[in-house]
């Protein structure tokens, strides 16, 4: 759990959750679950894995939050072209337009993992992006 004392806000938990396989219902949950908990990691997790419910095959939990959103996005960089997210946004109904730098592939990246996971829709685009490329490891 030490790795985890990093994390304060109910952003980054809610990433942590996506990230681990859980699926927490809105910000606002965690927003209040954090509150309750008093930022404490070990309770914070508790309710996590209590309440939400969990997917298989997920990005390793050992892993610190940093390096599986600094993984995704390399994977993201490396296997998909500028056009195919822009297509990925489309079928998403994300309008890439909206997002900064969408001219450029390692800007869009990461500018498209930040707004998935403010939108609560980062689980939806990992699973979207193992559908598409399957061989690799997110």
């Amino acid at each position: 759990m030490q790795q985890l004392e990093g994390i304060h806000d109910a952003q980054e938990w809610m990433a942590w959750a996506e990230l681990a396989g859980y699926q927490p219902p809105s910000l606002e949950a965690m927003v209040w679950i954090v509150k309750a908990s008093k930022g404490i990691p070990d309770r914070i997790v508790e309710v996590i894995q209590a309440n939400f419910p969990h997917r298989h095959n997920t990005i390793k939990p050992k892993e610190s939050v940093y390096a599986q959103r600094k993984r995704f996005r390399e994977n993201m960089i490396a296997a998909f072209s500028l056009e195919e997210l822009k297509d990925i946004c489309s079928d998403m109904e994300i309008e890439y337009e909206n997002l900064p730098n969408h001219g450029q592939l390692n800007s869009f990246v990461r500018e498209l993992i930040a707004f998935a996971g403010r939108i609560g829709r980062l689980n939806e685009l990992i699973e979207i992006c193992q559908t598409e490329r399957p061989h690799l490891e997110w």
